[in-house]
C-alpha cells in the first residue's frame, strides 16, 4: 500500500558534504525549494510522502 519504503530502502546516499551544506543553508535562509531543484534524496522522499498524505 505504501511504496515510499521501497525508494532507496538501503539508506545509502551519494550526496557530498558540500552539497548537503549548501542545501541546508538554503533551508536555513527559508528559500523556496522547487520540485526540480537539486535536493538530498531523503528530503525528496519525505516531501513525496507528505504530498501523498495530503492528496
Amino acid at each position: 500500500m505504501y511504496s515510499q519504503g521501497l525508494i532507496g530502502a538501503d539508506g545509502r546516499t551519494t550526496e557530498s558534504e558540500e552539497f548537503l551544506a549548501r542545501f541546508q543553508a538554503r533551508i536555513d535562509a527559508e528559500e523556496k525549494i522547487e520540485p526540480n531543484d537539486a535536493m538530498p534524496e531523503g528530503y525528496r522522499r519525505t516531501l513525496v510522502r507528505q504530498i501523498g498524505q495530503h492528496a
